[in-house]
């Protein structure tokens, strides 16, 4: 049987220098496919256990680096890899390269708001509250979306965002550090997003939803009916796709600035099925900015503003990317 490291030593001779995770699930590489001129830029994912391979930034996938052989001109590994992968075809944009494991919250798991009314005094927690603060997100928003502490293993020194599904259940738990230095920002329910939908117990399907990329970008949509795609892509693969499909929901997208692209596709592929759409304008805006960065009266504002898109937004969109690409050639 092949060991994880073999396959690590395997997948290094195909791609060269890369990173494997603490949990030894995914390898990470420079990806051939992308444009980009700094090779530390370690993007391009595989799942050792079975190969799935996937790129972060240009959205290339298979469903075993095998079909990166060819690519690189390895024929001399490609008895090795088929042996260690399999071999297989491409696979759905954007598919997940996680495990699936139970949603759980640590024992000693509390509300913000109520670690608040009852006077805090452990200084983990008093950092985290000074964290929360310090971002903008107050009592009632922590309260509002549930937000937790904890002092116990990786969710200590962390904001805890825990997910419901439509019965109440846990289905999702995402735990922020509050501390720049901490090597993972955030610590996650590893389990395919596709399969499942961020506190849809909060979700009014008979109303416009307004999709955001990240949990926390849910802390300036209070009041609003909304929901995070726990990344920037969303296709029939997704359980949130076909719930916004079945019951006709309109959306309003709220990508970050730099999914600009990532957002018109997304967009194009719901008008497919006429499901009206509108647009949050970052106009103005930085490039890193984020709803949690406009705050919540500003973000209320934008998607007050957002235009509807359509064919002609689909056709300008599909412009402006040919532009940019001629200009970069």
């Amino acid at each position: 049987m092949i060991t994880v490291s073999q396959k690590y030593e395997l997948l290094v001779k195909l791609l060269g220098p890369g990173d494997i995770d603490n949990r030894a699930i995914n390898a990470q590489f420079w990806c051939p496919f992308c444009k980009h001129v700094d090779g530390k830029k370690r993007k391009l994912a595989v799942r050792l256990a079975d190969g799935v391979t996937h790129c972060w930034v240009c959205n290339w996938s298979a469903k075993s680096p095998t079909k990166l052989v060819s690519v690189l001109g390895a024929h001399r590994l490609l008895a090795d890899l088929v042996a260690a992968f399999g071999d297989g075809g491409t696979v759905a944009e954007e598919e997940v390269i996680e495990t699936v494991i139970e949603a759980k919250l640590p024992s000693d798991f509390s509300l913000v708001c109520d670690e608040i009314d009852r006077g805090v005094h452990h200084s983990d927690k008093l950092d985290a509250i000074a964290y929360l603060e310090k971002r903008g997100i107050t009592y009632n928003t922590a309260k509002y979306f549930r937000l937790g502490l904890s002092t116990t293993g990786a969710f200590r020194r962390r904001v805890i965002f825990p997910s419901f599904d439509s019965e109440g259940a846990l289905n999702y738990v995402t735990a922020r550090a509050i501390d720049d230095a901490t090597t993972f920002k955030y610590f996650n329910t590893q389990r395919q997003r596709s399969e499942l939908i961020f506190n849809e117990v909060d979700v009014a399907w008979n109303r416009e939803l307004i999709l955001v990329e990240g949990p926390f970008d849910l802390t300036s949509c209070v009041g609003m009916n909304a929901a995070p795609m726990l990344g920037s892509w969303l296709d029939e693969n997704y359980l949130l796709f076909n719930r916004i499909v079945l019951n006709r929901t309109p959306v309003c997208l709220a990508f970050d600035p730099d999914a600009a692209a990532k957002q018109a596709k997304v967009a194009a592929r719901l008008l497919r099925y006429e499901i009206p759409v509108r647009v949050v304008d970052w106009t103005g805006h930085p490039m890193d900015h984020d709803p949690s960065k406009v705050g919540h009266a500003g973000f209320r504002q934008m998607v007050k503003d957002a235009k509807a898109f359509d064919e002609t937004s689909v056709f300008r969109s599909r412009l402006t990317r040919a532009l940019d690409s001629m200009r970069l050639t």
